[in-house]
């Protein structure tokens, strides 16, 4: 709490307005590197893609089981990568952008709300909760930002100031929904809030050789940076 704008804890009506509570100015600091964590909370996975999404070790999933029917093509000698980032309960609730990029597809995917604990125990955790998949490019190609919910409280909301613009429905099927909306988005700017804590996953394209500054179990804060070197 010392690092909420307002400390008393008092004055948050429910724990979901604790969960977004505003931070004080300066306690966020956003590196420049190119890609920066979206969320605080735990580094659960990281590293390339080959052919499927790995949610833990020995649970692997399609690219259309969890994104929808987008097929994340890159350049050639290009890779797909992926980043997985954990909320604890107690952490800061909003998620940032994690670059410069632009989503032209939001994909809202019904689902469960089953809490991150049983992940071990369910493989496709990832792919049957709450989920709202944003994908785009940016300077590499392909990029994916796709906030998950959890426990009992499916609320995903985006900033609402960009949710005015016109969003076209392209596709509504029981398991999903697609939107045609574009978004161009500042690295560390916020694009919106989880009314309860989950997973944040990030799917992108880079050039090969990519190394990271993380490790799994790490505690990170949105705005540290995610990369060892600049591609």
């Amino acid at each position: 709490m010392k690092e909420a704008a307002n400390e008393d804890y008092k004055v948050y009506d429910t724990i979901e307005a604790l969960f977004i509570r505003p931070l004080k100015a300066g306690v966020r600091p956003v590196d420049d590197c190119s890609l920066v964590s979206p969320v605080d909370g735990k580094v659960i996975q990281f590293g390339e893609l080959i052919d499927k999404i790995e949610q833990v070790k020995g649970h692997d999933y399609e690219f259309e089981e969890f994104l929808g029917p987008i097929n994340p093509n890159h350049k050639a000698g290009n890779k797909l990568y992926q980043v997985v980032i954990f909320l604890r309960p107690t952490d800061y609730h909003c998620f940032h952008s994690p670059a410069d990029w632009e989503a032209h597809t939001k994909i809202e995917h019904a689902g469960h709300m089953l809490p991150f604990k049983i992940h071990k125990f369910v493989p496709h955790w990832f792919a049957i909760n709450a989920r709202v998949c944003l994908i785009g490019k940016w300077k590499y190609g392909f990029f994916s930002m796709s906030p998950v919910a959890a426990t009992t409280v499916g609320d995903i909301v985006l900033d609402p100031g960009r949710e005015e613009s016109a969003a076209s429905v392209r596709e509504k099927t029981h398991k999903y929904t697609i939107y045609d909306q574009k978004f161009k988005y500042k690295h560390g700017d916020k694009v919106g809030e989880f009314h309860a804590g989950s997973i944040c996953v990030l799917i992108f394209e880079a050039p090969p050789h990519l190394k990271f500054c993380i490790k799994p179990g790490q505690l990170i804060h949105y705005g540290n940076r995610l990369l060892a070197t600049e591609p």
